[in-house]
């Protein structure tokens, strides 16, 4: 025999379940046919990052500098409680020296930020076979609202970066 409430008990205990178990459930099928990325600008030239490779971005307030081997190196940034180390991506991609970057990424692979000129926004683009975000792939470029905008790789700049700091050291990579 039931007691009074059980069915009343019994609902709330299946509605909590269902709810948990939708945060728990494998990302939809249409967002796996999708990359997602942040427009930015380096120099005036546009490109983008793959969001999957930042972890925050932020607007570039002050650092704080002193010399670095690496002439990429801006100084440190204070970034919800750590300390990273910000790096001109403009700079290290070639560019030539331009205005004081304003915003910063902070990658998710690394205790490391990527200074970049200009953010534009976030947009969702369709994948492609050799996905930006799977392995090592020739240089990519996105086409956006009739743009053409290169896919800035974000480990690749981290592999550079790290390569420059053991070279500015002396130190050889193990």
């Amino acid at each position: 025999m039931s007691r009074p409430g059980d069915d009343l008990q019994n609902k709330a205990a299946e509605l909590r379940s269902a709810f948990d178990r939708s945060f728990a459930a494998a990302v939809h099928a249409d967002t796996a046919l999708f990359d997602d990325f942040l427009a930015i600008r380096l120099r005036g030239e546009a490109h983008v990052l793959p969001l999957d490779g930042v972890a925050r971005l932020l607007p570039l307030r002050t650092l704080t500098r002193f010399p670095g081997a690496v002439p990429h190196w801006l100084g440190l940034a204070g970034v919800a409680g750590d300390v990273v180390p910000v790096y001109d991506l403009g700079s290290l991609l070639g560019y030539p020296a331009g205005a004081a970057p304003r915003w910063m990424a902070v990658c998710r692979r690394a205790p490391v930020a990527l200074a970049v000129d200009v953010f534009e926004g976030q947009f969702r683009h369709p994948r492609e076979a050799g996905s930006a975000t799977e392995g090592p792939a020739p240089a990519r470029v996105l086409r956006t609202a009739g743009q053409m905008r290169p896919v800035v790789p974000v480990d690749e700049v981290i592999a550079t970066i790290k390569s420059l700091v053991l070279q500015g050291t002396g130190q050889k990579e193990r």
